[in-house]
C-alpha cells in the first residue's frame, strides 16, 4: 500500500481509472509496466454500488454476470443518457423501474434487482475483484484470469 501511495504521488495520479504515462519526463520501467497492465486489470474489476455517482450506468461493469450494458448484444443506450451515472436511474432509494423497463429487457432488469439501488447518502462507489468469482483480490487470481 505504501508503494502504491508513493507511485501515485510521484506520477501525479488523481484517479486510478485514469492511470497513464502522463507528462512525467522520467518514467521508470516499473511505472511503464503498471500502465501497460492497467487495461487488463480494469477488465477484472466490478463496481460495487454505493452512491452511484462514479458508476456510468451503461459503460461500467456493475451488474454481476452481465458486464457493461453497452457491450450487451441488443442493447443500445439512448444518446440522451449514454454517460449518465447510475444514481440518475434511481428515485427515493429505489431503482426507477418505470424508466428501466422502457430501456432494458426484462432479463437484464431481473439482474439489476439484486444490486442495491444508489442513493446520495450511501458510501462512495468502489471496486471489487471479479477475477475468481470471490471478489477477493489475490495475485494468483489476477495471473490466472489472463492466460498468456
Amino acid at each position: 500500500m505504501r508503494l502504491a501511495r508513493c507511485l501515485t504521488a510521484k506520477y501525479k495520479v488523481q484517479d486510478v481509472l485514469q492511470i497513464s504515462l502522463g507528462s512525467y519526463s522520467n518514467k521508470s520501467s516499473l511505472w511503464r509496466g503498471i500502465v501497460s497492465a492497467c487495461p487488463k486489470v480494469y477488465e477484472g474489476l466490478l463496481w460495487i454500488m454505493g452512491n452511484g455517482c462514479k458508476i456510468k450506468f451503461w459503460r461500467d461493469n456493475w451488474i454481476p454476470g452481465i458486464g457493461k450494458l453497452v457491450d450487451t448484444p441488443g442493447i443500445t443506450p439512448p444518446a440522451w443518457c449514454d454517460n449518465y451515472p447510475a444514481v440518475h436511474y434511481s428515485i427515493n432509494r429505489s431503482w426507477d423501474w418505470e424508466l428501466l423497463y422502457t430501456l432494458l429487457p426484462i432479463d437484464i432488469c431481473s439482474k439489476i434487482v439484486a444490486v442495491n439501488p444508489p442513493h446520495y447518502e450511501a458510501r462512495p462507489d468502489c471496486f471489487a475483484w471479479k477475477g475468481d468469482g470471490s471478489e477477493n483480490y489475490l495475485q494468483v487470481s489476477c495471473y490466472n484470469a489472463y492466460p498468456r
